[in-house]
């Protein structure tokens, strides 16, 4: 095959491949601002210190003024879901242990975790998650 041939080849692979349409997987939009507008949620995959690659999930302003980094351990190699509530709650499914977590702001305007723990009653607002436990890869 000459080189002119190989070309057209790969043009054509590459238009080809071009035109599929994209997965999009639920609750996975990024960057995504919270209904208030005062906050944008980025869960990039990172690699850390011990050179695994992890989810991370990222807060900043709207003018990209990084406020708040969890440092959990989400693995990259699984899949993470989230989404905003409607009083700025940042909730996040782990596909790795199906465990549901959310971030709010505290009284010292400082964002903690929660976890949703399972096998015991929902209580608000876990009840409230607006990811469903479903969510399928």
């Amino acid at each position: 095959m000459n080189t002119d041939h190989l070309f057209l080849l790969c043009l054509l692979v590459m238009l080809i491949s071009s035109c599929r349409p994209q997965y999009h997987k639920p609750f996975q939009d990024q960057p995504l601002v919270s209904p208030s507008g005062k906050y944008v949620l980025t869960v990039p995959i990172e690699k850390a210190a011990d050179n695994l690659h992890y989810w991370r999930l990222t807060i900043s302003d709207r003018n990209g003024d990084v406020l708040f980094k969890d440092d959990s351990e989400f693995p990259g190699r699984f899949n993470v879901y989230w989404t905003w509530d409607n009083e700025d709650r940042v909730w996040l499914q782990n596909s790795d242990n199906g465990y549901t977590y959310y971030w709010k702001l505290d009284n010292e305007n400082h964002w903690r975790r929660y976890q949703c723990d399972h096998g015991t009653p929902e209580s608000l607002p876990c009840s409230l998650s607006p990811i469903k436990l479903n969510t399928h890869e």
